[in-house]
């Protein structure tokens, strides 16, 4: 089913960025019961998420961020916004994995934009000169969450993921997109220029 964004009054990147500002917030439901962060939060995710498509997803309020970047493409594809999503997977050392994120990246103008939602102390529209500086400010940002050095973090550009998959099937389908090394930092890199909330 098509998602109809303009029902929504949502015509632009920046509408949806501000529909999600005034409508969503982070966690997800699963029967009417509705989980968000905690300290259970990721076996809450393990045992009951599962990806809404675009209207379940709004009409319920709530989304995580495989919810926040699947809506973004599905509005990206329909404007014929040229973009790419991609899921990153740590690693806290060689045998045990850590957190994850999925996240939108687009093009205009001739510059490179992130859109974040879900990642609240991130949330905007960031832009960059190219791709490469994009991805690299997310890394240092990525980084930056945690306390001690994560051991790797992997990479993958992803393919639209099917409704109704669970956390895992997720994170299986991610796996199976094409893995990418991260650009490599070069010293006349410009990182962000503009955050637009």
């Amino acid at each position: 089913m098509v998602m109809d964004f303009e029902k929504y009054g949502i015509n632009t990147i920046q509408d949806l960025l501000a529909f999600m500002e005034k409508n969503l917030q982070y966690g997800f439901t699963d029967h009417g019961q509705v989980y968000q962060e905690g300290p259970n939060f990721g076996q809450q995710m393990d045992q009951y998420y599962k990806l809404k498509t675009g209207e379940d997803f709004i009409n319920s309020g709530y989304g995580v961020c495989y919810d926040f970047c699947e809506l973004t493409r599905e509005f990206c594809e329909q404007k014929n916004i040229p973009h790419h999503c991609y899921f990153v997977f740590s690693w806290l050392n060689q045998q045990q994995g850590g957190p994850t994120h999925t996240f939108l990246t687009f093009e205009q103008n001739n510059k490179c934009y992130w859109f974040e939602y879900a990642w609240q102390a991130h949330r905007g529209l960031w832009e960059y000169p190219n791709q490469a500086a994009a991805l690299n400010d997310i890394r240092q940002k990525y980084n930056a969450t945690s306390q001690q050095p994560y051991a790797r973090l992997d990479l993958y550009q992803t393919t639209k993921v099917p409704a109704g998959v669970n956390f895992r099937q997720f994170i299986e389908h991610c796996a199976q997109g094409e893995p990418l090394a991260w650009p490599e930092p070069t010293p006349t890199q410009d990182l962000a220029d503009t955050r637009e909330l």
